[in-house]
């Protein structure tokens, strides 16, 4: 449900950033080997996998937002970690914040 409505947040603030969802560390990689998204946006637990081992195979290719009730000591590759439930300002404010920085051009 709450994936959900952070999608519908998303779309009706950023109509031209397309909204993919992944039920799962694996699906979430698929999906992001298949639309190579401006912003992923994750969970720290999920099955097969979490959002720390997402942003391990990103590699900072694109910029994260991970989402935890419990932040952890170190996050490697992950651009923002937001506590759960996250602050709807906050959270739209760094989305909007990583969207403009974009990636940097890499190699």
């Amino acid at each position: 449900v709450v994936r959900w409505s952070l999608r519908e947040l998303i779309e009706y603030k950023f109509p031209d950033v397309k909204v993919v969802l992944a039920v799962s560390g694996e699906d979430g990689w698929r999906e992001y080997q298949e639309s190579r998204p401006d912003l992923i946006v994750t969970d720290f637990n999920m099955p097969e996998g979490t959002g720390l081992d997402l942003a391990e195979k990103i590699q900072g290719a694109t910029p994260v937002i991970l989402l935890t009730g419990h932040p952890p000591q170190t996050a490697p590759y992950v651009d923002v970690v937001l506590t759960k439930p996250p602050d709807i300002e906050e959270f739209l404010s760094t989305i909007k914040a990583l969207l403009e920085r974009g990636v940097p051009e890499r190699g």
